[in-house]
């Protein structure tokens, strides 16, 4: 087998790439210089304890020349006191007063070198980052804090010990509101008095298979363990001729050493009839992130059926917060595992850049294929017209996929234990709920996605022409009455209500007189010009939203399968994607039914509509 590092070569946070720098009260890196009464403040308090950054002065700080003391300060420095006995020390990710706005991008990072000084000179026991702004400047990446609060990442330290960096939301909205308060007090206490979490699995390797007998070890492995996770990285819409699966990472429960079947293994019969037999075995549980998309990927790629979810990540996830942000890379965060993107997002662009510029140099572009090792299938489809951003992953270097398939896997196992082992602490009911309703549910979606609706493409064709034709007798008309843009509505408010002295009967939001659908339907009568701007929106409309978008949606296989979600409405409903069939125009009107015939059943079918 192969052995990959799991993590590339570089494991610091931003804040430790950068070159320290001395507190300078003439600092010009950033414009913040030009407004703030005092420039580039310094931190505050104790060496060898805890270190609080926040995200920036506030006025009385600005003042003062000190970090935390205003009313916001003071409350924060009260709750430290209950809970930390140790030395502490204050300071923020960005040294001037930014005024009423936040601090920008261009500031934090401006301010980073101070902030790295600051954590050289404290040598901080632990160090807490209080809001999105602080966490960016520690991190260097973007965080929602709301979605990560109690998460957790770590200071490199050189290789020496390393230092947890705990993520807590800012303090200043729990002086408006007690019930934020008491999440804040709480998270706060536990930042300050928690256990250090477990590390990263730094110095693990991945295990790439490459023959059968690595292929039966993993296989023996996996199977010892409660569950396993499972992940998948493709190129391509499944369901797709050119749908390809490029690598699957797997990791058992209790374990940071990932499996992987890289795109070799999967083409090799006897490796891939391993991995086939332990995701279709009923007998082993499996854990994914939005897992549904793995078990269908399983289907298109190696023609398996995946049985006995265990879990999901995503649903999990919303079930006990259906405010959070529960997308992978946001909840990596909550295990100390943020970050995996970043070596994948660099790598991404710069193989998008070179697809770019060997289909722009066409003829002249040296290579049988776009990149050096592509699937001849994808070069096949993006010649043809494909967009690029569908096969993007298939641009990586080998190492970098395996990489970050294999994070995904060990992240999203780590993440499992944790949401399984919060479900019933967070609400008796909810083991329940997910056991009853939402866990079946997955396998149930899965199903109808995988069958899709079967679509008349000649009709749809027919119906593009069609509306395209009704939108181009539209504008003909529009363009008669004169010079101006129906899209612009600042352009079309001035022809209708200037120029024709057309009634106003609704204004904006800023005063201007609207041209939104219900402000037109209000003076429809009044002169023909309306009737043809409504006319051109609506044939618009039914061209580019339903014609152009569901023949575009139409697969390979004839039929349209989108992505029915069971988180994806604030109601606990249902709602779907890629396209959403829940709007398709009724059949009532003639330009609705034109639409809803195109949708057709299998011979000796019908389809049957059903409601609750």
């Amino acid at each position: 087998m192969k052995l990959v590092s799991l993590y590339g070569p570089d494991r610091r946070l931003a804040i430790e790439r950068e070159e320290p720098l001395d507190v300078n009260p003439n600092c010009e890196l950033c414009d913040l210089y030009n407004s703030a009464r005092n420039v580039c403040l310094n931190a505050d308090g104790e060496p060898g304890g805890a270190l609080l950054i926040g995200e920036a002065p506030g006025k009385n700080e600005d003042i003062s020349k000190r970090p935390f003391v205003g009313r916001v300060g003071n409350y924060l420095r009260g709750l430290v006191a209950k809970s930390w006995d140790g030395p502490v020390a204050f300071d923020n990710g960005v040294r001037c007063y930014p005024g009423r706005e936040p601090p920008s991008v261009a500031s934090i990072k401006a301010c980073r070198g101070y902030l790295a000084q600051t954590i050289e000179e404290v040598q901080p026991k632990r160090v807490i980052a209080l809001g999105g702004k602080a966490a960016h400047s520690l991190l260097g990446r973007k965080t929602k804090i709301m979605s990560v609060r109690r998460g957790y990442a770590w200071l490199w330290n050189d290789g020496a010990q390393p230092v947890p960096v705990f993520l807590v939301p800012h303090p200043s909205a729990a002086l408006r509101n007690r019930f934020v308060r008491q999440e804040f007090e709480a998270d706060l206490e536990w930042a300050l008095t928690c256990d250090e979490p477990a590390l990263p699995p730094w110095d693990e390797e991945v295990c790439v298979v490459e023959t059968e007998a690595d292929a039966m070890l993993a296989n023996a492995e996996l199977r010892a363990a409660k569950w396993i996770s499972f992940d998948y990285e493709t190129a391509g819409r499944q369901f797709d001729g050119e749908f390809t699966a490029l690598v699957v990472g797997l990791c058992a429960y209790g374990s940071n050493r990932p499996w992987v079947w890289d795109h070799v293994s999967l083409e090799n019969p006897a490796t891939l009839a391993v991995l086939q037999r332990l995701l279709a075995d009923p007998t082993v549980a499996k854990v994914g992130q939005y897992v549904k998309y793995d078990m269908l990927s399983t289907r298109c790629a190696l023609g398996t059926v995946v049985n006995n979810i265990h879990g999901d990540t995503r649903l999990w996830r919303k079930l006990m917060d259906p405010e959070a942000d529960a997308k992978l890379y946001v909840m990596q965060e909550l295990v100390g595992m943020g970050g995996s993107k970043d070596e994948v997002t660099a790598a991404l662009a710069k193989g998008m850049r070179a697809v770019n510029k060997a289909l722009k140099d066409g003829p002249a572009h040296e290579g049988p294929t776009l990149l050096d090792g592509m699937p001849p299938a994808i070069d096949a489809a993006i010649r043809l017209g494909g967009d690029p951003k569908r096969y993007q992953y298939s641009f990586l270097p080998w190492a970098t996929l395996v990489r970050y398939v294999a994070l995904d896997a060990v992240s999203t196992a780590r993440l499992s234990e944790k949401f399984e082992a919060e479900l019933a602490v967070e609400e008796p009911g909810l083991p329940r709920i997910w056991n009853k309703i939402v866990r079946p549910c997955i396998s149930a979606l899965e199903r109808v996605e995988n069958w899709g609706i079967a679509m008349d493409a000649d009709a749809i064709r027919h119906v593009q022409t069609h509306f395209g034709a009704k939108v181009e007798e539209s504008r003909q008309r529009l363009a008669a009455y004169g010079n101006f843009n129906p899209n612009s509505p600042k352009q079309l408010g001035e022809f209708l209500y200037t120029k024709l002295g057309l009634p106003v009967s609704k204004l904006t939001k800023t005063g201007n007189a609207s041209t939104d659908k219900e402000a037109l339907e209000a003076i429809r009568g009044s002169h023909p010009v309306v009737d043809d701007v409504l006319a051109w929106r609506k044939y618009g409309k039914l061209k580019g939203t339903y014609a152009d978008g569901l023949y575009d949606a139409i697969r390979g296989d004839g039929r349209i399968h989108g992505d029915v979600k069971p988180d994806g409405a604030r109601s606990g409903r249902l709602s779907m994607s890629d396209p959403n069939l829940q709007n398709i125009p009724t059949d009532k009107e003639a330009d609705g039914k034109m639409i809803r015939d195109c949708f057709i059943a299998p011979p000796d079918h019908l389809l049957l509509s059903c409601d609750f």
